[in-house]
């Protein structure tokens, strides 16, 4: 797979191999896919690297949407958050209890809601967890795509979505309780002209902030499912989910602006 990205251009390491002949090291824990160490810099805001993060996984979407047909066996199948069954009762919470998760849950269910049915399947490989920290930049070029361990079957406008909202959060402050949750619309809208609007046409690029709504939600609830999440995280997460509730429409606007009318079909 990585191999395959790497021929298409894309910044994505080959895997190395170990003297044995494979890429693969085995441990107690699992087995790993041995990559180069990456000399680079971390993701740091600025509307240009917005852009070229949007365009890199625009291309990525597009090499891996090649190799449709030749899915490794094995591969995840994730199912997109609106087509997941409803479980009011995950966690012990219910949405109309106050909590956090209470909020997360109806915050999801409500994005759930508005893009079931109205939205064009398209699942496809994904990357599965593309977000700034696993990007490594030399100025204003991505130059590594990393870890590529949730690699998937999967939705990727709800990746794109996701992912335009982790890069449009500051990542600076280390306690994640002086972080702010409101993203910066410019690092979002950048991110959107880099991958190039929503192919689906402006109907849909309106619907998909709701998409980000309901990826973030499931991210944050799962988190807490699994005990990943501290408690400053969760509250971190009902915020983001809480801004872009509040900037949806106005999201929604300027993707349209920036997507291409739908492909007739």
């Amino acid at each position: 797979m990585r191999a395959h990205l790497a021929d298409a251009g894309l910044p994505v390491q080959r895997p190395i191999r170990a003297r044995e002949g494979g890429t693969l090291l085995l441990g107690p824990d699992g087995a790993y896919e041995l990559s180069p160490f990456v000399d680079a810099e971390r993701w740091t805001p600025a509307p240009p690297r917005a852009r070229a993060a949007g365009r890199t996984l625009r291309d990525l979407h597009d090499a891996l949407e090649a190799v449709r047909g030749s899915t490794p066996d094995g591969l995840r199948l994730s199912t997109p958050f609106a087509e997941q069954e409803d479980d009011p009762d995950l966690l012990g919470f219910r949405a109309d209890d106050g909590s956090e998760a209470g909020f997360l849950l109806g915050s999801r269910a409500d994005a759930a809601a508005r893009v079931r049915g109205r939205l064009p399947a398209d699942n496809q490989i994904i990357h599965g967890d593309f977000h700034p920290g696993n990007t490594r930049w030399e100025g204003d070029r991505l130059v590594a795509v990393l870890d590529f361990d949730a690699c998937r079957v999967g939705s990727a406008l709800e990746e794109a979505a996701l992912a335009s909202v982790h890069f449009g959060l500051d990542r600076s402050a280390r306690s994640m309780a002086s972080r702010s949750p409101w993203p910066d619309p410019a690092i979002i809208e950048a991110f959107w002209e880099g991958y190039g609007g929503v192919r689906a046409g402006p109907d849909a690029a309106r619907l998909t902030p709701w998409l980000a709504v309901g990826a973030f939600a499931t991210e944050a609830l799962r988190g807490m499912r699994e005990g990943s999440f501290s408690d400053d995280t969760v509250a971190f997460a009902s915020g983001v989910v809480a801004w872009i509730v509040d900037h949806a429409d106005g999201l929604g606007e300027i993707l349209a602006r920036l997507s291409p009318p739908a492909e007739p079909g």
